[in-house]
């Protein structure tokens, strides 16, 4: 029991340093205007399997990031020739790249939900998050019944109505570095957002909910974060779809 309650932000899915996206076949693409700009447009794709070729499967999906904007974070993607502001902890900003998405996180009982095809986090009142720089478990959601506390700072997840249905985005990690940022998820765009500083990627409840029951673990999902100056950049060398 305890190892499944030590729950990682960090979820560990396939090789841990493979750029090949090949081997996803499910991608959620953000693209922002430009860096400072917290309003942006999501798109889902998945694979052809007659051809292998990104396929667009929605129409646009409005989305909030962080009061900042985008910043450079740290993901699968190469971490250099990025030009750009590069995120750190608590700077107001959703981080940019390329992210393995889960496991999915909400308040409801795992045993009341039917159909989802991802890795589900039962939100109960001891699960939080990490946030304090100092910390051994930075950037890490854990069930803090099962370890010993060392940090002075973090989120009690079931206090934020945002978190009532998301999915963690695997960013910071293998390892997390100190200050470069901590817990980031899709979540629910609501009256909490504002108020609480959130660098996540945030959508309205019923586009949220369409997305987490469209994820699928086999398909090993990801979401890709970028200023449309970069996804034209590196449209071709990351093997990025075309957007209609």
């Amino acid at each position: 029991m305890k190892h499944i309650l030590f729950l990682l932000c960090c979820f560990i899915t396939g090789n841990l340093f493979s750029f090949d996206l090949n081997c996803h076949s499910q991608m959620l693409l953000v693209l922002a205007d430009d860096w400072g700009n917290s309003q942006a447009v999501m798109r889902k794709f998945e694979r052809d399997k007659s051809n292998n070729a990104w396929m667009q499967v929605n129409e646009p999906l409005k989305v909030q990031l962080g009061s900042q904007g985008l910043a450079w974070g740290r993901g699968m993607h190469p971490q250099t020739r990025l030009i750009g502001p590069k995120k750190n902890e608590a700077d107001d900003h959703s981080p940019a790249g390329i992210f393995r998405i889960g496991p999915i996180v909400g308040f409801q009982p795992k045993d009341e939900i039917n159909n989802l095809k991802m890795p589900y986090i039962h939100i109960t009142p001891s699960i939080v998050a990490v946030d304090d720089i100092h910390s051994s478990f930075y950037n890490q959601i854990l069930d803090s019944k099962f370890v010993a506390n060392d940090w002075k700072s973090s989120m009690n997840l079931n206090e934020y109505s945002f978190l009532k249905w998301g999915a963690i985005i695997q960013y910071n990690c293998h390892p997390s570095i100190s200050k470069d940022g901590s817990c980031i998820f899709l979540c629910v765009n609501n009256e909490d957002i504002d108020s609480q500083r959130i660098t996540s990627t945030c959508l309205q409840e019923e586009d949220l909910l369409n997305v987490l029951y469209w994820l699928r673990q086999a398909d090993k999902p990801i979401i890709v974060q970028l200023v449309k100056q970069d996804y034209l950049k590196f449209k071709e060398h990351w093997q990025l779809p075309d957007i209609e």
